[in-house]
């Protein structure tokens, strides 16, 4: 029992000493900054909070922390009954690493806005404290998720679960602050497959291939399944490089098709119509010069509004 003690006593004590610090540290900053705390109508902290809040609920937090508490006192009862190894050390660490992140990210992490100030709470639950005149840029990422910066600094971002961030962004966006997409106008973008897509074929393409390397390893390829198998890795392969290679860049009147080792190169000015074409994997948009398809684009590539507003600024002629 008082080894068990020990162990628990050397594990919080770290996290308890950091919290305290964090604690100090924001009390100071908040007397730092009063009149973050302080409005028209009540003069209490409390109003601040009364206006936009952005952050997880309560409710995802608290499985997050079911989840750590569960995962670390099975870890010290592991260490104090000798029933643990290197490997399951390291197994053990990434999966507490990971619901210590998810508590950061679903309960410490937050934002409160009050008219046109700011108050950040990061992962690490130090405040920071920011006003709309601070903010120079917005950026909304590919996944939806939106990026503020001061200048070439990141301030803080905001994910695309939050449906929150697009309202931040448009009261910016109401104070004249620019929003791009990913740092791209519609002048200069590069679509590109969504992440998503290039998880699962990477995850398709290492599975086969790994089953490939057993049958491999066990001498099975005399097996039934081996030439299949093997099929199925290498277009697994195929698909996933092509993937990842997929691009289709505009700078200025610039355009550049990129697929694998092809690469097609002409000018926006060349495009005479463009056709939308429903496809097995999705619709596709196809460029045509002089009566002749040059390039295809599907259509779940991103940021595809951008290449749809060029396509309209343009003039192009669609095409059914």
């Amino acid at each position: 029992m008082l080894a068990f003690l020990v162990t628990l006593i050397k594990v919080i004590a770290p996290w308890v000493a950091a919290a305290v610090v964090i604690h100090y540290l924001n009390v100071y900053n908040e007397k730092k900054y009063p009149e973050f705390y302080v409005s028209d109508d009540k003069k209490t902290p409390q109003s601040l909070f009364e206006n936009l809040e952005i952050g997880y609920p309560f409710e995802l937090a608290f499985i997050m922390y079911v989840g750590l508490f569960f995962m670390g006192g099975v870890f010290i009862y592991a260490c104090i009954t000798d029933q643990i190894d290197v490997f399951t050390c390291i197994l053990y660490g990434l999966i507490i690493g990971l619901c210590i992140s998810g508590v950061l990210g679903t309960h410490v992490w937050k934002i409160w806005v009050k008219g046109d100030k700011i108050i950040y709470r990061s992962y690490t639950g130090i405040k920071h404290y920011y006003t709309f005149a601070d903010i120079t840029r917005v950026s909304e990422r590919l996944d939806g998720g939106y990026e503020f910066y001061s200048g070439k600094k990141k301030l803080f971002r905001i994910d695309n679960n939050l449906s929150d961030g697009a309202i931040l962004a448009g009261k910016l966006q109401a104070k004249k602050i620019p929003c791009d997409k990913a740092g791209m106008t519609v002048d200069k973008f590069t679509l590109k497959t969504r992440g998503v897509y290039k998880a699962v074929s990477a995850m398709s393409a290492g599975f086969f291939c790994w089953m490939v390397w057993v049958m491999i390893e066990q001498n099975e390829t005399s097996i039934i399944f081996f030439r299949p198998m093997l099929a199925l890795a290498v277009i697994s392969l195929i698909i996933f490089i092509d993937l990842i290679t997929d691009r289709f860049s505009v700078n200025g009147t610039r355009v550049t098709r990129r697929r694998g080792l092809i690469v097609k190169k002409f000018d926006i000015s060349e495009i005479e119509s463009t056709r939308l074409k429903k496809g097995l994997f999705g619709e596709k948009i196809e460029f045509y010069v002089k009566g002749k398809c040059i390039a295809k684009v599907s259509t779940n590539n991103q940021p595809y509004d951008l290449l749809d507003k060029r396509i309209r600024k343009e003039h192009i002629l669609r095409k059914r």
